[in-house]
């Protein structure tokens, strides 16, 4: 746990403390606790088995906001610890189903089997599995062939790792964490990313605000059905919802330069003349929705400053999220991670309830441009590079598969 120069930490989004308390494996402690417990009192020691102590820069244990965190920190980081030369493009972290070296030497030869072609079969391509999804308790070979997207290595929890007395990656991870991981049992698989469904969720003050906020959505689309001049039969107070990210992507891509009437243009096929949306921007000139604002009965979080009071405003990113996950349909920006994870949250909940094309992994959500990613939502696509584009229906399709209800 590490705070910004903002004074926040992971633990002022996420429940961490609470991990702590329902799971005796964890214990997730702050740098500076850790540098305390452990670099303080002797016991790092230089990686190179030279059993040399030694001690964090400047006997320092608070970095937080630091200048010099890289440089002095990190630097000290890689000397006592374990380092991994990962890297999620290139190679597919693969954790072995126990710590027997037999394992690890089963994954090398599925490895080599797929590149050589041991068995007969050409290599993997990724448009092999478009919705055509490997069985999440397929072979392992199977689900690793799905898996590589492109990528010809495997980086393995070898016996070196599991040794090692602290493992301190420094590479920055620009991928969800689902495209890097293998696991060797397809019950770990399933389990972890139950555990990051079920436990790294964002607190309840920021689910329960939001909850409030999409409460009242619902009211004011069942009014407005009811007042309407589409004449729209509402009595569930159905929305719809967009996340539309303006600021840089003006800049960076061409779907964040879209102007209000194309993103209307590319959503009003799907969407519903007369109908209530609920759009997360970035963008705060609310003017430039009026093209869109013509067609739709539109809300924004400025909307609803009641329902969220006690939030403080760097937190309304997450309360779009978390809003914007709840429409019917909803349309997001490519490239925009912010959009991938409303995406993973609607994946996670159509899966729960059972929803149409949860079998499939497949979740009623679009992309406004470019045309040929925009139905990719609809269907199932396998993990494929680049990584970070986009969420990938594998982190939530079937992964409830193998548990058994309590009596």
């Amino acid at each position: 746990r590490q705070t910004t120069k903002l004074g926040l930490g992971y633990n002022d989004f996420f429940h961490l403390d609470f991990l702590n308390a329902e799971h005796d494996g964890f214990d997730i402690i702050s740098m500076e606790e850790f540098l305390q417990r452990e670099g303080l009192t002797g016991n790092l020691k230089r990686i190179d088995g030279s059993d040399e102590v030694l001690y964090p820069p400047r006997n320092r244990t608070d970095w937080n906001g630091r200048p010099d965190i890289e440089d002095c920190l990190y630097e000290y980081l890689s000397e006592v610890g374990y380092v991994p030369r990962w890297n999620p493009t290139k190679c597919v972290a693969a954790i072995p189903s126990s710590n027997n070296p037999q394992n690890i030497d089963v994954l090398k030869k599925m490895i080599n089997n797929i590149f050589n072609k041991t068995l007969g079969r050409p290599l993997p391509r990724a448009e092999d599995y478009i919705d055509n999804p490997t069985p999440v308790n397929g072979p392992p070979i199977e689900r690793l062939r799905e898996m590589l997207g492109g990528r010809t290595k495997l980086c393995i929890y070898n016996e070196q790792m599991q040794q090692a007395p602290l493992i301190f990656y420094s590479r920055r991870i620009l991928a969800p964490f689902y495209t890097f991981l293998f696991f060797q049992d397809w019950r770990q698989d399933v389990w972890a990313k139950r555990f990051v469904r079920d436990h790294l969720r964002y607190n309840d003050n920021l689910m329960c605000a939001a909850a409030r906020v999409v409460a009242k959505l619902h009211e004011k689309a069942r009014q407005w059905g009811d007042q309407s001049d589409e004449n729209i039969d509402n009595p569930n107070g159905i929305f719809d919802s967009m996340h539309i990210r303006r600021g840089d992507f003006e800049e960076w891509y061409d779907s964040g330069d879209l102007t209000a009437q194309e993103l209307y243009d590319y959503s009003a096929e799907e969407l519903t003349a007369g109908s209530t949306i609920y759009i997360a921007t970035d963008e705060r000139n609310k003017t430039f929705f009026e093209p869109i604002k013509k067609h739709y009965n539109v809300y924004f979080l400025d909307d609803f400053v009641t329902e969220i009071q006690d939030v403080d405003k760097h937190f309304y990113g997450v309360l779009d999220q978390l809003i914007a996950s709840k429409g019917r349909l909803f349309f997001g920006t490519f490239h925009s991670t912010m959009s991938s994870y409303i995406h993973r949250i609607r994946g996670y909940s159509n899966t729960k309830h059972k929803l149409e094309g949860y079998k499939d992994g497949t979740i009623p959500s679009y992309y406004f441009f470019p045309l040929e990613s925009k139905m990719s939502m609809r269907r199932y696509y396998p993990v494929s590079k680049p990584l970070w584009v986009r969420e990938f229906p594998v982190v939530w399709r079937d992964i409830d598969r193998g548990i058994t209800a309590k009596r």
